[in-house]
Formats: structure tokens, sequence, C-alpha cells
């Protein structure tokens, strides 16, 4: 099987199709990591307010922070 190169045209097609979805993937990974580190910030804050209620001081690291 034979496959030829693309021509001129083609070829700057493509280098246009793959610069629009590098775009694309890199805009949703960005929104995709604040979601996430949000939802972490949220599980955070939960965490340390059951390991006051359980006795824990509010400066003292937890277990998890290491």
């Amino acid at each position: 099987m034979t496959t030829s190169k693309p021509n001129g045209r083609q070829r700057k097609t493509l280098e246009g199709l793959a610069a629009a979805l590098t775009e694309c993937f890199e805009a949703a990974t960005e929104a995709g990591t604040k979601h996430v580190d949000a939802r972490l910030d949220k599980q955070d804050d939960t965490l340390r307010m059951i390991w006051q209620q359980c006795g824990g001081k509010a400066d003292q690291r937890l277990p998890i922070d290491d």
C-alpha cells in the first residue's frame, strides 16, 4: 500500500485542525482542573471540620497532610 504525502492545501487543513484540537484539549484540561481543585477544597474543608469535631485542634496538621 502506497501512501502519498498531503499537498499544500491538505497540509494546511490538517495543521489547522491539529491547532484547533490542541486548543480545545487545553481548554478542557484547564476547565477540568478548576473543577477538581474546587471539589478537593470542599473535601478538605469537610475533613478538617470532622477532625475538629472529633477533638483535633484547628491549628494541628491532619494525618492526611503528610
